[in-house]
């Protein structure tokens, strides 16, 4: 099996959106899908009894949400002469209840006829990446849309795919071989005390790959080097971490549950936290080779942290002519935490610029950008998972520099 494709992670789905019949509140603890015949395709002839399922609700505003509970799915194949056909019931479940009309339902069924359940709200950038993950058609209605990725809807995993596998939980299986093999032994032989500091662990992913033209292309030499370090990353922390979890809690007689929530919390924060800087440590290598004068910001004050200053931080606070001359360009990751914290100074300088490697967020959310005066940036690889009508306004990594470049050419002339 190929884990370079979706088909290594899910089987199939099928898609609808949710009637007002869907969600609406029924007598008895069972609740039951309309328009169910697609999902013949996915879940088989056979009645499926009280099938376990994850329902799994996940949106833009608010953490993930999961829920383990049943379906029961009554096939062509059915000893029960009431039902001739194919209905779909669920348990109820606090998942289901948060549905609205309208939103996105998506019937999932991962490797050993593990089903799942996803309910997104609609129009956010949440449901936008959903869609792009799974490749459902961009016109779809209260029909189920069934996909089959061991039939012919299969597809290979891009960056976007796995950003989005990643948000979702989903751990992907990397190709063990003897260069993950070479690879995991200089992890150890370089990082023997553990994790060095971000940027030195961003120069030496860096230096893992062959050489890429970072001038030439840049978008693709970013998302080169951003995948490379969280495959490196995650596999030095499993490293590490792999003998402390078994020596903690394995091999007590009963599980320290407190110590090992605590020690879950504190891997994903620094993981997050390391995904973010290591995103700014690798455009400013980017930058650098492209010859553009920089500061990144280093006082604690109005800006964040992961900000650079086009061409310094004196001209920060030179008055009209600083003002002028200064491009300042936000760092996130995600734009699902708050973005506006990127919306510095914006009384004083003109437009801001944020880069992100987030693929997929709303239209209504890169509106609120254009009304703010914020243009966001996103390595061009990604523009095809937004909206034909946010591509034109979009602009990409090699574009941002070639801007930079030139208000940097002009000034240094006056």
């Amino acid at each position: 099996m190929n884990k370079e494709y979706l088909s290594t992670y899910f089987e199939g789905v099928a898609a609808k959106r949710l009637n007002a019949a869907d969600v609406s509140t029924r007598l008895s603890d069972k609740h039951e899908l309309n328009e169910v015949g697609p999902l013949r395709n996915l879940l088989g002839e056979e009645m499926l009894d009280n099938c376990p399922t994850t329902f799994v609700h996940i949106s833009d505003q608010c953490e993930s949400f999961f829920e383990d509970s049943f379906i029961t799915w009554y096939g062509t194949k059915t000893s029960d002469l009431k039902y001739s056909e194919q209905r779909l019931c669920f348990s109820s479940n606090t998942v289901m209840e948060m549905a609205k009309e309208g939103d996105l339902l998506i019937v999932a069924k991962r490797p050993k006829n593990k089903i799942v359940v996803f309910i997104v709200p609609w129009h956010g950038t949440i449901e936008n990446q959903m869609l792009w993950l799974f490749r459902v058609p961009g016109k779809f209605d209260t029909k189920f849309k069934y996909l089959d990725y061991h039939g012919g809807d299969d597809c290979p995993l891009d960056f976007a795919s796995r950003y989005i596998l990643d948000h979702l939980s989903i751990a992907i299986d990397e190709h063990e071989n003897q260069d993950t093999v070479n690879l995991s032994n200089l992890l150890l032989k370089r990082f023997p005390l553990g994790f060095p500091n971000t940027l030195e662990f961003s120069s030496f992913v860096r230096e893992t790959l062959p050489k890429i033209d970072e001038v030439g292309d840049p978008d693709k030499t970013l998302l080169t080097w951003v995948q490379q370090d969280g495959r490196l990353s995650q596999r030095l922390e499993r490293q590490i971490l792999a003998p402390l979890i078994k020596e903690s809690f394995w091999n007590q007689k009963e599980l320290d549950f407190d110590k090992f929530l605590e020690l879950s919390i504190n891997v994903i924060n620094q993981r997050e936290s390391h995904v973010s800087e290591a995103f700014g440590h690798h455009l400013a290598h980017i930058f650098t080779s492209n010859k553009l004068k920089f500061e990144r910001q280093t006082v604690t004050g109005s800006l964040d942290k992961n900000t650079f200053l086009f061409p310094d931080e004196v001209s920060q606070n030179d008055g009209v002519l600083g003002s002028i001359r200064l491009t300042i360009l936000g760092v996130k990751s995600t734009c699902k935490d708050r973005w506006v914290q990127a919306m510095y100074e914006a009384a004083r300088i003109q437009k801001n610029y944020l880069v992100t490697i987030e693929p997929g967020i709303s239209e209504s959310q890169t509106e609120e950008m254009k009304a703010q005066n914020l243009q966001l940036i996103v390595p061009r690889q990604l523009h095809a998972t937004y909206r034909d009508s946010q591509r034109q306004w979009l602009m990409d990594v090699k574009e941002y520099i070639h801007m930079v470049r030139q208000q940097q050419d002009i000034h240094a002339q006056v």
